[in-house]
């Protein structure tokens, strides 16, 4: 990931990472490597260096990375203060999740025993699946600091005999978890027989906590659509902890490494919760080729499929009451998510959906068509139609979806007032995030301004990348109303010239920003110089919120085939 030539070495931006995902690099052997002046330095000088690398990092997951044995090296570990999830899987040879060299820095005498303390204090989630040959998560002397933590999951990692929780002294003398941890899960109580505990009444203080982790789990593939429907079919109603279910074209031979990479890593997307899944790869599915999803699926992913112009016409979504996360990815002939033929369509379950990811869908021109009956009724009956519509849609991803011009229609935005994210990225021919045709209803008189309020409550990050025809945000009078956001990124959005939120007046006649933004990232001075404001004093009131310091380059060189779709 990189490499220090010397102490001096820049780390930035890896100082501003806060997630990073490490996916099929087949010779990826370190984080961090240490050359030159750096490697020759002093051991404890060596741990100092980084203080900056990854310190903002949150969320960390390494999958199918066969090279790497040492994840974290003892240096790096001071820098990792805001990690909050690990996750680790089909590693091959990771032997060591925290490397620790140097020991004597950090030994800590506790009656007999030396124990080394590793301090990860904002650390929620450890996830350690399919590590065959790792045999601890750190040292056999060390112990994890983790007050935070909230599960453990262990699974397929047959070498490792450890769990190394610090577990304080309490004043009655007895020792206790971290008191933020829910549950342990372990792959079998036969493992469980097999570990080693740091004290004779360690095994006694987990053993509430542990809970299996896959029992009753299935993974199974097929590459026919009718074996899979007359499996699934026979297996609807059983109860399983977990399943991985994956149908595949054994006859795609445009890219078998990308279409392998892509159904190894359907578990790590979305919700980490989510252990019921479906991978569709490269299948015919259309009216004559239904699919039978299974009645507890909790997150589909459907990637190169053919024939599928919305997802209500081929599955059939009624019963599934638990799908919570959908990738669609490279279904070229996709128009829309949904079709609505009349006011009394069965909208779910895509009310249950929180998160979204549409990715390179060449067809896609709107999430919700409205057709037929529904098309011809008053636009004031047919609003209420839509607002369950993704109503616990928290996280909207969508890239490279290049016919796509208008994002959400009016009738569906009061339905998203859990929405949480949206990126919108690479997508050429979106004009409008949010389009109003019936501006009258939400007018607001504001001294001798009318405004179209929208509420977005819980809108936390809205990033814009690479949209060269977008124009609004919402309507030119339209003025967003979030008081949850943090973060605004816009990047390479040229024809974009304001920046709608809602500054409410206070007593003192003074504008006031959301309370809870953190920062605004324009790629340019000159963009942000540009822009136009709703007041005088707007822009000031915005302005110690700039952030021009984020460096956008790898984000524009992903980018720099968003043409790739030509126009029509």
């Amino acid at each position: 990931m990189l490499e220090l030539l010397s102490l001096s070495s820049d780390c930035s931006p890896f100082d501003r990472f806060s997630i990073l995902r490490l996916v099929k690099l087949p010779n990826l052997r370190e984080l961090v490597k240490v050359e030159a002046q750096a490697a020759s330095a002093p051991s404890a000088s060596r741990a100092a260096t980084p203080p900056s690398i990854f310190s903002n990092l949150k969320i960390f997951k390494i999958r199918n990375c066969p090279r790497i044995k040492k994840l974290f090296p003892f240096g790096l570990l001071k820098c990792l203060q805001n990690l909050e999830e690990i996750g680790v899987r089909y590693c091959r040879r990771v032997e060591e999740i925290i490397e620790v060299e140097d020991k004597k820095e950090t030994i800590t005498t506790v009656g007999n025993n030396e124990t080394i303390r590793l301090g990860l204090p904002k650390l929620r989630k450890l996830s350690l699946r399919e590590l065959p040959k790792l045999k601890s998560i750190c040292t056999t002397q060390g112990v994890m600091v983790c007050d935070s933590l909230q599960c453990i999951k262990i699974y397929a990692c047959p070498m490792l005999n450890r769990i190394p929780l610090y577990l304080p002294l309490l004043p009655n003398g007895e020792r206790s978890l971290p008191s933020s941890l829910q549950e342990i899960r372990i792959e079998s109580e036969e493992w469980l027989e097999l570990l080693s505990w740091d004290n004779p009444s360690a095994k006694d203080i987990y053993l509430p906590f542990l809970k299996p982790c896959y029992d009753h789990s299935l993974h199974k593939g097929f590459d026919d659509l009718k074996d899979f429907n007359n499996f699934v079919q026979s297996f609807q109603g059983q109860k399983r902890t977990s399943h991985e279910l994956s149908v595949e074209a054994t006859d795609d031979d445009d890219d078998d490494d990308s279409s392998d990479a892509e159904s190894d890593s359907v578990s790590d997307f979305g919700d980490d919760d989510c252990s019921k899944m479906l991978n569709l790869s490269g299948m015919e599915i259309n009216e004559d080729y239904p699919v039978l999803l299974p009645d507890d699926l909790e997150l589909l992913w459907i990637t190169k499929c053919c024939g599928l112009k919305s997802l209500n016409d081929v599955f059939e979504f009624k019963a599934l009451s638990d799908l919570r996360s959908c990738q669609i990815k490279q279904v070229d002939e996709l128009e829309c998510m949904l079709e609505l033929f009349s006011l009394s369509s069965d909208c779910s379950p895509f009310d249950r959906f929180s998160i979204l990811r549409l990715v390179k869908l060449p067809n896609l021109h709107e999430l919700v068509k409205v057709k037929g009956q529904a098309a011809s009724a008053p636009s004031t009956s047919c609003a209420p139609t839509l607002p369950s519509i993704f109503s616990n849609l928290k996280v909207l991803f969508i890239y490279k979806c290049p016919r796509i011009k208008k994002l959400f229609p009016p009738e569906l935005l009061k339905g998203l007032q859990n929405l949480g994210e949206i990126y919108v990225i690479g997508c050429t021919k979106m004009e409008e995030i949010t389009e109003v045709e019936e501006e009258k209803e939400t007018l607001v008189t504001d001294g001798e301004n009318e405004t179209i309020t929208f509420f977005l409550p819980k809108l936390k990050y809205l990033e814009l990348v690479a949209l060269p025809k977008l124009k609004s945000i919402c309507a030119a009078r339209g003025v967003m109303v979030s008081d949850s956001l943090e973060r605004i990124v816009i990047v390479e959005c040229p024809k974009l010239n304001r920046i709608p939120l809602y500054l409410p007046l206070l007593p003192d006649g003074k504008l006031r920003p959301p309370p809870t933004l953190e920062a605004i990232r324009p790629n340019s001075r000159e963009w942000w110089e540009s822009l136009v404001w709703d007041g005088p004093s707007a822009k000031d009131i915005l302005l110690p919120f700039l952030d021009l310091e984020e460096d956008f380059t790898f984000i524009l060189e992903k980018l720099t085939d968003a043409s790739e779709i030509e126009d029509e």
